[in-house]
């Protein structure tokens, strides 16, 4: 629930394995919603031979869709070209959910863990498989107390 946002995420259980969809998955873990939801909104804005990759217009249309408001960060100063451990310890603040983007991927950060499709639950920065790619964006929900 969006009321629930600033908790910790929990993986939706109806998230599938092995497909190119982490925008999808982490837009599910990031919102609290299911990703069939989400799945089926974004699938209706691209072409019927779409597998999941999905972008920051696509971000934007699911936060307007379900009402939330959010703060997307980039650029230098936000930590654009950091790597995600880097981009962690330097400026994700505890209590606070982000969505981050990097170099092809997307996951969810929460007090030093990330979430993402390969996982399934909130593994320490430290031990995430892709700790070293580059942050090129983030979203966090506008307002939201840390």
């Amino acid at each position: 629930m969006i009321e629930d946002i600033g908790k910790a995420p929990i993986a939706p259980q109806d998230v599938p394995r092995g497909r190119p969809n982490c925008g999808v998955v982490a837009l599910a873990h990031f919102t609290d919603q299911p990703y069939a939801r989400v799945e089926r909104f974004i699938g209706k804005r691209r072409s019927s031979r779409w597998r999941g990759v999905s972008n920051r217009l696509d971000y934007a249309a699911f936060f307007a869709r379900i009402g939330l408001p959010v703060v997307r960060g980039r650029g230098k100063d936000h930590g654009e070209g950091e790597t995600l451990l880097q981009w962690v310890n330097h400026h994700a603040q505890p209590g606070r959910r982000y969505m981050v983007i990097t170099t092809g991927h997307a996951q969810v950060v929460y007090d030093g863990k990330v979430l993402d499709q390969h996982d399934g639950e909130m593994v320490p920065v430290e031990r995430f498989h892709w700790k070293r790619k580059r942050v090129r964006s983030w979203y966090m929900v506008d307002g939201e107390e840390a």
